[in-house]
C-alpha cells in the first residue's frame, strides 16, 4: 500500500502544473512537473515593483560601461507577451511622446533602452568639455524583424544582412543617424515607433509583433591629434513576445506573425543549446534573427539578457520556459574584443568579463553541470582573463551579467 501511495503522489506530481515558489535576490525556485522543486539561477533577480533606474543599474549599464571602453556589447529582453519585456525596454505606452530636457536626471518611467542611449551620449558630451583629448561619434541605427522581413525603423527601407570584414554584421539598407542631443535621441525614436508592428492579442492589447533591434555605433578618437581609432558597437533588442497562439487566440494574419515570432524564437534556442553543447554546427542561418544575434552569442560581444515572467499561474507555462531561456544563455562563454584605449577602461572591462564566468561557473556548480563543455570553457576563460588582469595590476571591480524580473 505504501508503494502505491508513493506512486499516486508521483503520478500528481507529474500532472501538476509549474508554478512560482519563490522570488530570491538571485535565483528564482519554480516547482517543475516531474522535476519537483527546480531553482534557476540569475545574477539578479527584481520583483515587479522595482524601479526603471534599479533595472538599468543591474542590467543594462554594464554593457554601456563595455561600449564606452571600445567593447562590442549587447543587451536583450527575451519574455512572454504582458510579462513587462517591452516595458522595461523602452517604458510605459507613449513615454516617446514627452520631451526631453538636454541635462540633468531623466524621467523615472523611461525604460533601459533610453537610458543607456543618454548616458552614451552624455559621456561622450562630457569626454570632449573635459579636454581628455577624447572625442566619442555617435550614431543610431534602428530596425525590426517582422516574418523574416528586416526593416528599416528610420527610413522604411527593406534591410539586408551582410558580412564584413571580421565577421561583423552590416545592416545594408539601414540609415545610420547621427545623434548628439537628447532631443535628438527621442525625435529618432518616435520615428521607429510610428513604424512598429502592434496588435491586440488574449494577452496584452497593445503586443509587439516584430523584434526590434536599436544599434548604437560609437567611433573613439583618443590623443592630442585624435590619430586612435577605435570602434565600438551597442545592440539593445526587444524581442517579441514568446506566446502559446492558443492563449494569445489570435486568428489570421495575426496567427501568421505569432508562428513567425515564436519560429525564430525557436531558432535561437537551438543555436544557444548548439553553443552550450559545444557542437561544430550552430544553425545560425536559420532565421534573420539569429544572423543578426550571432556576433552577440557567438562572437565578441559582452551580452546581457532581461528574461521577464509573470507569477499568475496560468502563465506559468511561459515562465518556466522563460527562465529556462535565460539559464541556457548563462552558459554561454564569449570571448569580448579587447579594444579599450586606457588601462582603466579595459581593467573595468576584464573585472566584467570576471564576474561573468564566475556567475556561470556558480550556476553550473549548483546544478550538478560541471560535466558539461560548457563549465570547461568557462574555467579556461577565467584563468585567461585572470592572467591578463595580474598584468594590469590594478584593484579589481565587479559588473553583472544576467538578470530575471518576475511579476
Amino acid at each position: 500500500e505504501g508503494d502505491n501511495n508513493e506512486e499516486n503522489e508521483g503520478q500528481r506530481r507529474g500532472k501538476g502544473k509549474p508554478r512560482v515558489l519563490a522570488v530570491l535576490p538571485c535565483k528564482v525556485v519554480l516547482y517543475v512537473p516531474g522535476l519537483g522543486v527546480r531553482p534557476f539561477h540569475f545574477v539578479k533577480t527584481f520583483e515587479g515593483s522595482a524601479s526603471q533606474q534599479a533595472v538599468y543599474e543591474e542590467y543594462a549599464q554594464g554593457a554601456v560601461v563595455s561600449a564606452l571602453n571600445g567593447f562590442n556589447a549587447c543587451f536583450m529582453a527575451y519574455g512572454q507577451t504582458g510579462s513587462g519585456k517591452s516595458h522595461s525596454a523602452f517604458g510605459p505606452q507613449g513615454i516617446l511622446d514627452r520631451d526631453m530636457s538636454e541635462g540633468g536626471p531623466i524621467g523615472s518611467d523611461y525604460g533601459v533602452v533610453v537610458r543607456a542611449a543618454v548616458e552614451i551620449l552624455d559621456s561622450a558630451r562630457q569626454a570632449r568639455s573635459a579636454g581628455s583629448h577624447t572625442d566619442i561619434s555617435v550614431s543610431m541605427q534602428y530596425i525590426q524583424v517582422y516574418n523574416e522581413n528586416i526593416t528599416d525603423l528610420l527610413g522604411g527601407n527593406q534591410v539586408a544582412i551582410r558580412t564584413g570584414e571580421g565577421g561583423k554584421v552590416v545592416l545594408q539598407g539601414a540609415a545610420e543617424a547621427p545623434v548628439a542631443t537628447r532631443g535628438e535621441l527621442i525625435k529618432l525614436l518616435r520615428q521607429g515607433e510610428a513604424r512598429k508592428r502592434y496588435a491586440a492579442t488574449a494577452m496584452n492589447d497593445h503586443s509587439s509583433r516584430a523584434h526590434t533591434i536599436v544599434v548604437f555605433h560609437l567611433l573613439h578618437k583618443t590623443g592630442k591629434d585624435g590619430g586612435a581609432l577605435v570602434r565600438s558597437e551597442l545592440h539593445m533588442v526587444d524581442l517579441a513576445g514568446c506566446e502559446q497562439i492558443k492563449k494569445s487566440k489570435v486568428t489570421g494574419q495575426a496567427k501568421r506573425e505569432a508562428v513567425g515570432i515564436n519560429s525564430s524564437l525557436c531558432v535561437l534556442k537551438k543555436c544557444i543549446r548548439s553553443l552550450n553543447e559545444d557542437k561544430s554546427h550552430i544553425p545560425y542561418m536559420e532565421s534573420k534573427l539569429t544572423m543578426l544575434l550571432r556576433p552577440a552569442f557567438g562572437g565578441s560581444s559582452r551580452t546581457y539578457a532581461l528574461i521577464t515572467g509573470s507569477t499568475d499561474d496560468k502563465h506559468m507555462e511561459e515562465t518556466l520556459q522563460a527562465v529556462r531561456f535565460g539559464e541556457e544563455c548563462s552558459m554561454i562563454s564569449n570571448n569580448a574584443s579587447q579594444a579599450a584605449s586606457s588601462l582603466t577602461g579595459a581593467a573595468k572591462a576584464i573585472d566584467a568579463a570576471l564576474e561573468t564566468c564566475e556567475s556561470g561557473m556558480r550556476s553550473l556548480e549548483a546544478r550538478g553541470k560541471t560535466h558539461l563543455a560548457a563549465f570547461k570553457k568557462l574555467q579556461e576563460r577565467f584563468a585567461s582573463l585572470s592572467r591578463k588582469r595580474a598584468d594590469l595590476q590594478m584593484p579589481q571591480k565587479s559588473a553583472p551579467a544576467a538578470v530575471a524580473a518576475v511579476h
